[in-house]
């Protein structure tokens, strides 16, 4: 039996009284993580079924406001409910709004899909602020250090498990049912939680005091940010979000952008093969491909289906060119399908090496590293990557070299960022983790990713300005930020390592 628990401490990093908390929240993390990966595939194709794809980037633009309004409801709760109760009771009431919209979504329509589409995209980032505000409370600072990496784990697996059974879902008879398995699911998670409290020692759920009760705190958005801004620990973890949200949208731009374009290039010498050579031999080539030639084929997507047979006919008369416009097309939609499972393998292969790697930094590497190393250290090593590859990004990168820096900020993101990260609340009260928190993770991050789609609306959309010097632009304000970033991880840091000290000190006094 002492075997058997010296392995559980292995793996887990948790001592014996520890071992049914951690194994509880880890599998909460899991089955929450498997419960939205479930909808995310749902809900991008039924928006894709009633809008353009390229609509995604204005509709971006209301997601902060209706993240803040999610966070601003459940703020007035917290004031007057028991924290604990009041999780379960979000949770309750999300599974409800799965299980009607399961019976609403196939009566189809705009409005519900566009409901649809927001509330799956902003009720997740409030369902997993909340439940690791509650394991921040479960677990203190030093027992946070040790198990934390194996907690990331579950929630890496979670998204791993969830995408697996959405596919096998969509596959399958059940697909209709997919909405009731991630209610279901998610029921799951408060049966862990509940499992989780239940082995912690200590544990109360207290009601809020009976001043607060009686006369509940009159919160306006403004106020609430202003309180976020003037409490210097949680407006640093509110800067290290808003600035990772910023930067991971402009590198994302910038990575799909230039994957895309050579994904392209490579399916159009694939199948224009014959094309290409023609406009070579009247035309000069760079590197083999003919620009125009490859621009217009690309292009071409962007035009309504039943006018781009006559647009490619136009466009070879003008060229003059003995060529079928019937072939051409035929040869533009092989084309298209190629270019779709090259897009799709190559962004499946980059979503395995940095679930893969973040599962081996999480495992070996996480927990000896917070350890030696301690958390400010750990915190600065994603904003340190980010100004290395923003002035990489700066200049013209190969294929490869993109999919190594996307796998490269993922893997550290979702492994050693987000453990360091939940970690700082350890050293934080019930308001910063249940009231502050939510903000943090909500709305201020969403406020980061419109931020970068906002500045590129307004550089490319609006000022017109070339896409090169857009880039670059958004470029120079993602490494302005980071470099804030970096700043906000040294202090808090050092900060969350003294007030570690000063608790640790306290409790050797008492005992």
């Amino acid at each position: 039996m002492k075997s058997f628990y010296r392995l559980i401490e292995l793996v887990t990093g948790a001592k014996r009284d520890e071992a049914a908390r951690a194994m509880s929240v880890f599998m909460a993390l899991l089955l929450l993580l498997s419960s939205y990966y479930l909808l995310k595939p749902l809900r991008n194709s039924i928006l894709n079924r009633e809008f353009d794809p390229t609509s995604m980037r204005f509709l971006f633009l209301f997601i902060p406001g209706i993240s803040l309004l999610f966070t601003r409801v459940f703020n007035w709760f917290y004031d007057r409910t028991p924290k604990f109760r009041l999780i379960f009771l979000t949770y309750l009431s999300m599974m409800v709004c799965k299980v009607l919209f399961m019976l609403l979504l196939p009566q189809g329509g705009k409005f519900l899909t566009l409901m649809f589409y927001f509330w799956t995209t902003v009720y997740f980032l409030l369902a997993i602020s909340i439940l690791w505000g509650c394991i921040s409370t479960i677990f203190n600072s030093e027992a946070g250090e040790r198990i934390f990496a194996f907690l990331s784990l579950g929630a890496m697996l979670g998204a791993l498990v969830g995408s697996w059974a959405s596919q096998a879902l969509a596959a399958s008879v059940y697909k209709g049912q997919t909405l009731l398995v991630s209610a279901v699911t998610m029921g799951a998670v408060l049966g862990f939680l509940a499992l989780a409290l239940r082995h912690t020692p200590d544990y109360v759920d207290q009601p809020p005091a009976p001043k607060t009760l009686n006369k509940a705190p009159k919160h306006t958005v403004w106020k609430d940010l202003a309180q976020l801004w003037q409490r210097r620990y949680v407006r640093a973890i509110g800067v290290m979000v808003f600035a990772l949200a910023f930067v991971n949208t402009v590198v994302e731009f910038r990575s799909q952008k230039d994957i895309d374009g050579y994904l392209a290039q490579e399916a159009y010498l694939k199948h224009y093969a014959e094309l290409n050579s023609s406009l070579c031999q009247s035309q000069k080539c760079e590197n083999g491909v003919h620009a125009a030639g490859f621009v217009m084929i690309r292009d071409l997507r962007l035009t309504d289906q039943d006018k781009r047979q006559q647009q490619l006919s136009t466009w070879l008369s003008e060229q003059r060119l003995n060529l079928s416009a019937a072939s051409q097309y035929q040869a533009f939609r092989a084309y298209q399908d190629d270019l779709d499972a090259r897009t799709q393998g190559y962004l499946a292969n980059i979503n395995f090496w940095i679930n893969l790697c973040g599962m081996l930094l999480l495992l070996f590497v996480a927990r000896p590293m917070l350890h030696r190393l301690g958390v400010r250290q750990v915190l600065v090593q994603l904003p340190v990557c980010l100004l290395a590859v923003g002035i990489l990004l700066l200049f013209p990168v190969g294929l490869w070299m993109l999919g190594a820096v996307v796998i490269l900020v993922g893997t550290l993101n979702y492994s050693l960022n987000k453990t360091a990260k939940e970690l700082l609340y350890t050293q934080a009260d019930d308001e910063a983790r249940f009231r502050f928190k939510p903000l943090i993770d909500g709305p201020v991050m969403r406020l980061g990713d419109v931020s970068a789609a906002g500045l590129n609306i307004l550089f490319l959309d609006l000022m017109r300005l070339p896409v090169n010097l857009t880039d670059a632009l958004l470029m120079v304000a993602g490494l302005g930020l980071t470099s804030w970033w970096f700043v906000s991880s040294w202090e808090v840091g050092r900060e969350y390592q003294e007030l570690k000290q000063t608790e640790a000190l306290g409790t050797q006094q008492l005992a």
